[in-house]
Formats: C-alpha cells, structure tokens, sequence
C-alpha cells in the first residue's frame, strides 16, 4: 500500500486516490532474501518511474500507506505480494 500511494504521487504531482500503478512505472528484481544477526530481511520490488513529476513527501506518503497496513493487524497484509488489505484496482481503496 504504501508504494502504491508513493508512486501514485510521484506521477500525479499529488496526493491523489490511485485507481491503478502508473503507466509509466517499471520494476527491478530486488536483492535476494538474508538473515543477518538473527534479523531476516526482505525486500519487495516497487514502482520505480524515470521521470518523476515530484518526489517531496513520497517517504510520508509510503509510511502512512504502510501503517494503515500494518494498524490492521492483520498478519498477511503484511506479506509481500499479499495485496494486503488492496482491493481489486477500480473497486475502491481499502477493505
């Protein structure tokens, strides 16, 4: 959720209700999976865009997309690729 806000953001130049990813975004394969010192870490690959029309406020944006996940409590909201608490593109913004 929180990169589905932030890039929905960076395209529009705005804060607005994302009804689909952007046309424009493109994603990379992210590192692979570690566990280091007891800590496992994961990494989700996001929208990345070229061209920006902004990036102030995108770290906000991604954060509050990522608690209003997270204040769930909803254990697979918070799995990658889980579509979280997503509803179907078009359908509305959260469950």
């Amino acid at each position: 959720m929180g990169c589905l806000l932030a890039s929905a953001r960076a395209a529009n130049g705005a804060l607005v209700v994302p009804q689909d990813l952007p046309e424009e975004a493109n994603f990379k394969t992210p590192p692979p999976e570690e566990t280091e010192g007891g800590w496992h870490i994961v990494s989700c690959p996001s929208p990345h865009l070229d061209r920006p029309r902004t990036t102030l406020g995108l770290g906000d944006t991604f954060m509050a997309g990522s608690l209003l996940v997270l204040g769930t409590g909803d254990t697979a909201a918070g799995e990658c690729g889980s579509g979280g608490m997503l509803m179907p593109f078009g359908q509305g913004a959260v469950e």
